[in-house]
């Protein structure tokens, strides 16, 4: 029976998630002075106090990770990792691994938190993962200092919400503010050749239909736009565009995953000369899948 559980990003908003359960996830059970249901990496030293973790950094070859994992069955269910994450330096992340027949097939990590106190959060979703690992992370450039894991969560996505792994495609000419569990804005800053992209990556199985849609509002007509690149492997096959004709409402694209494996959703905004000092806002990102 899956309970109603809430995800909370940055502290800003949350939303209605099914939970599922991690073991452990309070750090209150040890086996013989061993972190129950969790491994340890790379040896860095564990403490626990208030139902959070401590992990002390050590400086090794590989980086320090903390992770468990559990047997699924193959779906179309995104899994939703969060926690806490306090520490004085810009180190830590959240990792989700996906495995068919013990084979790597997906790895998504969350934004890598910056000192001070901050609530992550990584999705990740393969229709044929049957095995997925859950994990905290620690980059070389954190070995020696402290790092405090608290308030871990594990959730299924309802109603197909989008909540993270959203990416900015390249840097040049915007800027993205008002980042949270709803969505983004995207502020224009020059004209370029490229437009503007946010985007996240979901692998799929051949033959499913799907709805990508979004609300918008936007300083002007026909800024915001939704696009979808289908590929097969590393080829792009084609690509599709929804434009917002009006300053405000909903976009909304078709997707039928005919021949492809992965898609690359996109929300974007042209880069040109009437748009500069502009901005467009996406909210209510969803991925549906059609029946």
């Amino acid at each position: 029976m899956l309970k109603k559980s809430s995800v909370i990003i940055a502290g800003v908003l949350s939303f209605s998630l099914f939970a599922v359960e991690l073991t452990n996830s309070d750090f209150a059970k040890f086996n013989n002075g061993q972190l129950e249901s969790w491994r340890n990496t790379n040896n860095a030293k564990l403490a626990v106090a208030e139902k959070t973790l401590t992990v002390t950094a050590v400086k090794g070859r590989f980086e320090d990770c903390v992770y468990q994992g559990m047997r699924i069955e193959p779906s179309d269910k995104v899994y939703v990792f969060s926690a806490d994450v306090q520490s004085d330096v810009k180190a830590a992340y959240l990792q989700i691994k996906m495995f068919k027949k013990n084979k790597e097939i997906l790895r998504r990590n969350s934004i890598v938190a910056h000192s001070g106190k901050l609530s992550l959060v990584v999705s990740a979703t393969h229709p044929d993962a049957d095995y997925v690992e859950f994990a905290m992370r620690i980059n070389r450039s954190g070995a020696g200092r402290d790092f405090k894991f608290s308030n871990l969560k594990l959730a299924l996505e309802e109603d197909g919400r989008i909540f993270d792994n959203w990416m900015q495609g390249g840097k040049k000419g915007f800027n993205v503010t008002d980042i949270s569990a709803g969505g983004f804005t995207i502020n224009v800053e020059s004209a370029e050749k490229l437009h503007a992209s946010m985007l996240v990556v979901r692998s799929v199985s051949p033959g499913n239909k799907y709805l990508f849609e979004a609300d918008y509002t936007a300083d002007a007509p026909r800024m915001a736009y939704l696009e979808v690149k289908y590929y097969k492997g590393n080829r792009e096959l084609k690509r599709k565009q929804a434009y917002g004709k009006a300053a405000k409402g909903k976009l909304s694209l078709e997707i039928n995953t005919d021949g492809c494996d992965r898609l690359v959703l996109q929300c974007r905004v042209p880069l040109v000369e009437r748009f500069v000092g502009k901005k467009a806002a996406f909210s209510n990102l969803t991925l549906k899948k059609v029946k």
